[in-house]
C-alpha cells in the first residue's frame, strides 16, 4: 500500500512539475518581451511605408481592399495608414479606439488639407470612443442621447467641438430647465449598421439611453471578401472569447506579428481583370439586413422605454431610400443630410448662417476651389460633414426631437429659439 501511494505521490509530483516548469517559462518570456519594449501590435510591409497594425493584415476584407488600391493606384500614401495604429481589436465589434489616444492626424481624403498639413485632433476617452468620460450608471435628472455610427458620427476631419453629437449637447443644455443632456459619441470609422447592432447589444444598452441616434449605410454598401454577418458572427462564439483571452498576452501578439513578418497577404497574386479577380463580390450589409438592423435599432430603443432618430449622412441614395422606408414602417424620425445640405447650401454660400466657419473655408480651400466644388461649404471631402455640415445636422436633429416631442416642457425644459447662428 505505501509502494502505491508513494507512486501516486511521484506521479502528481511529476505533473505538477511538467506543468508549472513551461508556464514558469512563458511568464518569463512574457515578462521578458513587456520590459523589452518591443512594439507587437504592428510590423513592416514592403507596400506601405508606415508600420502596419497586425489586425489589419489578420483582415481578409482589409487586405483585399489594399490589393485593390495597389494595382489600380500603384501605392498607399502613409497618412492613409498611420491612424489606424491608434485603433486596437475589440470583441464584438472588430475594432475601436485605442484608451486615452491623443493624436494629430490629417485627413487624407481631402487633398488640400493633406498638401497643407492641416491636422485634427483625434483624442479617445479611457474606453476607447471620441467622447467624453462617462460612467456607466446615468444618474438623476440625465437625459442620455446615445449616438451610433461610422467616420461621419465620429467626426473624421474635424475638432471633436465642432461634430455633430457635441453641438447638440451644447444646444439641448442651453435651453434650461431640470435635466442634463449628456450626448455620447460612440461613432468609429469604417462602421456599419452590423458593428453598431453589436455595439449597442454589447456595450450601449447597459448605459440606459433615452434616445439613440442612429446613422449608418455608407460603410453598409461596400463590396467585401466575405460580409460582415460571417466576419462578425464568428466574435459570438468560443472562437472570439479566445481570441480576446489570448490579446491579454504579448508572447500571442509577438507570434503573430512574426507570421506576418515572414508571410505578405496583401501580395498575394490574382489572376484575370475585375472584381471577381479580386473577391469583392460581396456586399458588407446585404440591403435586407440592412433595413433589419435598423428596425433593430428602433424596436429595442422602444422596448426600453427609449426613442431612435434615422441619420442618412454619405450614404449611397439606395441605402438612404432603405433608411427613409424604415422610419415610415416604424413611424420613427429620419433626417437625409444629403437633402439638408441641398435645401441650406444657398444661405452657406451668402453667408446668411455659420459666417465665420465659410470665411474660414474659404481662407483654407479658396473660394475659387470652393465655387468649383461646392460640397466643401458642407463637407471635407464630398462624403463626411464638415463643422458647417455637422452644425447643420445638430440643428435638424433639435428639430426632430422637439417636433416628434421627445423635448416636452412637462419635463421641465425651456424651449427658445435655436441659438447656433448666434
Amino acid at each position: 500500500m505505501k509502494r502505491w501511494t508513494n507512486r501516486w505521490k511521484s506521479f502528481v509530483q511529476g505533473g505538477v512539475i511538467s506543468m508549472v516548469v513551461p508556464l514558469g517559462l512563458l511568464a518569463l518570456l512574457e515578462a521578458g518581451i513587456r520590459l523589452s519594449g518591443i512594439d507587437v501590435d504592428a510590423t513592416k510591409n514592403k507596400n506601405f511605408k508606415v508600420m502596419v497594425p497586425v489586425w489589419l493584415l489578420a483582415d481578409e476584407n482589409w487586405v483585399e481592399l489594399k490589393k485593390e488600391r495597389l494595382k489600380n493606384q500603384g501605392g498607399i500614401p502613409a497618412d492613409r495608414l498611420d491612424w489606424f495604429g491608434y485603433f486596437e481589436e475589440a470583441r464584438f465589434i472588430q475594432y475601436k479606439m485605442k484608451p486615452l489616444v491623443r493624436a494629430f492626424v490629417v485627413n487624407p481624403f481631402n487633398p488640400i488639407e493633406r498638401e497643407k498639413q492641416v491636422k485634427f485632433l483625434m483624442a479617445s476617452n479611457s474606453q476607447g470612443f471620441r467622447t467624453k468620460e462617462f460612467s456607466q450608471e446615468k444618474g438623476e435628472h440625465v437625459y442620455r442621447i446615445i449616438a451610433l455610427g461610422d467616420s461621419s458620427t465620429f467626426g473624421w476631419g474635424v475638432e471633436a467641438t465642432y461634430t455633430f453629437p457635441q453641438r447638440l449637447e451644447e444646444t439641448l443644455n442651453a435651453q434650461g430647465g431640470t435635466l442634463r443632456y449628456e450626448v455620447l459619441n460612440l461613432g468609429i470609422p469604417g462602421y456599419t449598421s452590423l458593428h453598431g447592432v453589436n455595439l449597442f447589444n454589447h456595450f450601449a444598452k447597459s448605459l440606459s439611453p433615452d434616445l439613440l441616434i442612429v446613422s449608418f449605410g455608407a460603410n453598409d454598401a461596400r463590396w467585401l471578401k466575405y460580409p460582415m454577418k460571417e466576419v462578425l458572427a464568428l466574435e459570438e462564439t468560443w472562437v472570439g472569447a479566445l481570441r480576446r483571452f489570448l490579446r491579454n498576452f504579448y508572447t500571442y501578439k509577438l507570434m503573430r506579428k512574426l507570421i506576418f513578418y515572414f508571410y505578405d497577404p496583401v501580395s498575394g497574386k490574382s489572376s484575370g481583370e475585375g472584381r471577381e479577380t479580386l473577391q469583392l463580390n460581396q456586399l458588407a450589409v446585404s440591403g435586407k439586413d440592412y433595413q433589419e438592423n435598423l428596425a433593430y435599432f428602433i424596436d429595442a430603443a422602444r422596448e426600453k422605454g427609449a426613442q431612435a432618430i434615422l441619420l442618412g449622412i454619405c450614404a449611397p441614395n439606395s441605402y438612404l431610400e432603405m433608411m427613409k422606408n424604415v422610419s415610415l414602417a416604424k413611424e420613427a424620425p429620419f433626417i437625409n443630410a444629403h437633402q439638408l445640405f441641398r435645401e441650406r447650401l444657398e444661405e452657406i454660400t451668402r453667408k446668411e448662417i455659420y459666417k465665420d466657419l465659410v470665411d474660414y473655408y474659404e481662407n483654407l480651400y479658396g473660394r475659387k476651389a470652393m465655387e468649383q466644388n461646392r460640397s466643401l461649404y458642407v463637407s471635407t471631402d464630398g462624403c463626411h460633414p464638415n463643422a458647417i455640415g455637422h452644425a447643420l445636422i445638430a440643428e435638424a436633429i433639435y428639430h426632430q426631437m422637439k417636433s416628434w416631442h421627445f423635448i416636452a416642457q412637462n419635463r421641465g425644459l425651456i424651449l427658445p429659439g435655436l441659438p447656433f447662428n448666434q
